[in-house]
């Protein structure tokens, strides 16, 4: 069974790092966030590298990891029974528990995951946006996000 390591998981082993702990963290198709034997993971001398990370001279922070809302989404995991959905949930943005995002995006009108093309206004003209709507919105990316908000375990 091939192991898949994704970026995310390959930037906590840079933060690992930082802490003189290696881990090593994957998923497979039957198993998520599995602990793995970090044994394999050899030290590189400095100098002997393309990149070197200066835990003592850091160039940038990286504020957090995240998803984006969008219609589709939220079409398919409403379909879901509560406790599935929720479970989901839990996986994306709980802390401590499985991808932990905290920094999301929303689209502003459609995009590639809406479930029709649309925009917040389509009167022709209208430059005083008084036909201005975001019903779409209310629809399926609003439900989404205050489903995460509201949720009593994140």
């Amino acid at each position: 069974m091939k192991k898949i390591i994704t970026g995310c998981v390959a930037l906590g082993l840079l933060a690992a790092c930082n802490n003189n702990k290696t881990e090593w963290v994957a998923s497979t198709p039957n198993v998520h966030w599995e602990q793995q034997d970090a044994q394999g993971i050899r030290e590189v001398q400095a100098g002997s590298v393309d990149v070197e990370i200066d835990v003592d001279n850091p160039q940038q922070t990286v504020d957090g990891f995240g998803t984006c809302f969008n219609e589709l989404g939220w079409t398919s995991l409403s379909a879901l029974h509560d406790a599935d959905r929720d479970a989901i949930f839990a996986e994306l943005f709980a802390p401590g528990a499985g991808a932990n995002f905290t920094v999301c995006r929303l689209p502003v009108g459609a995009n590639d995951f809406s479930r029709d093309w649309y925009s917040y206004n389509e009167t022709d003209g209208d430059f005083e946006m008084k036909n201005f709507s975001i019903a779409n919105d209310r629809e399926t990316l609003i439900p989404f996000i205050k489903t995460v908000i509201d949720s009593e375990t994140f």
